[in-house]
């Protein structure tokens, strides 16, 4: 993280005084050099900011950091990412892990618009230090208008044996945080959570209070632990009926119910 926070300092300053114009770099077209960039992971992408000033103007485009996706978690292999890559292209080599997802947060924050957060497998790491990351991350989103946000596989962290007590409240509290600040969602996703029902319940009731009002599409996979007894429970029902915007939806059959059926029928004209 040092290295990275470095770095971004002495772009400050724009590009190394020591690499002069390369003509032909210069004539390289902004739409090049972003395609370039969004190839590239993130020390790479500092290390080419460097390079010349088109270079460095380029690397400042807002148009670069509208989606990121953030991993929390044990770190992957380039073979990983790039397996990853052949069936998800939009996430080909435009990774940033933890503590570097905090610099670039920091560095552009009300250029974000569409985050997806994934927690990996920790492979033995500590609960506390992912959970402090997310913590930090979300704090850096406070100016941020995200139109769309991902959170997928918390199983990873919620299956632990440590993740009890204070630890599963921070992380609830951060995930509150980030959602009570979002007002212009338009698209959520939240996919392999596994929450016990008071903080499926506490999650549900943060992104209703928020963005009800905006979000269009919502999209919930196993917000729930397996077991959990929420078919009929009327505190979904009345968090869910307050979205009233919505153009396509897709939740677990368990959380569907002739009554909420009704109640996007009349109050959602656009629901497909």
């Amino acid at each position: 993280m040092n290295r990275i926070s470095e770095m971004l300092t002495k772009l400050i300053k724009g590009p190394d005084e020591n690499n002069p114009d390369d003509p032909l770099w210069s004539r390289l077209p902004t739409t090049a050099l972003l395609c370039i960039y969004q190839n590239l992971g993130d020390l790479d992408r500092l290390s080419m900011a460097r390079v010349c000033k088109p270079w460095y103007q380029s690397f400042h485009v807002p148009a670069l950091w509208r989606y990121r996706l953030i991993e929390f978690g044990e770190t992957r292999s380039k073979r990983e990412i790039k397996e990853d890559a052949l069936f998800k292209s939009k996430r080909a080599l435009t990774n940033s892990y933890g503590k570097y997802a905090i610099e670039f947060a920091k560095r552009f924050p009300t250029s974000l618009q569409d985050i997806e957060i994934e927690f990996l497998p920790l492979r033995g790491r500590d609960g506390r230090e992912i959970v402090n990351d997310f913590k930090e991350f979300s704090a850096c989103l406070d100016n941020s208008k995200l139109r769309s946000i991902s959170i997928l596989s918390l199983v990873h962290l919620s299956s632990l044996d440590t993740f009890v007590g204070q630890l599963r409240i921070d992380l609830i509290y951060s995930l509150k945080t980030l959602l009570q600040k979002q007002h212009c969602l338009k698209k959520v996703r939240i996919c392999s959570s596994h929450f016990d029902l008071e903080s499926g319940l506490q999650f549900l009731q943060c992104l209703a209070d928020a963005s009800a009002a905006t979000i269009k599409e919502l999209f919930m996979y196993g917000l729930f632990q397996r077991g959990t007894p929420i078919f009929g429970e009327g505190r979904i029902l009345t968090e869910l009926q307050k979205f009233k915007s919505l153009s396509c939806i897709k939740l677990e059959y368990d959380i569907m119910s002739d009554e909420l059926a009704k109640t996007w029928v009349r109050g959602c004209p656009n629901l497909s």
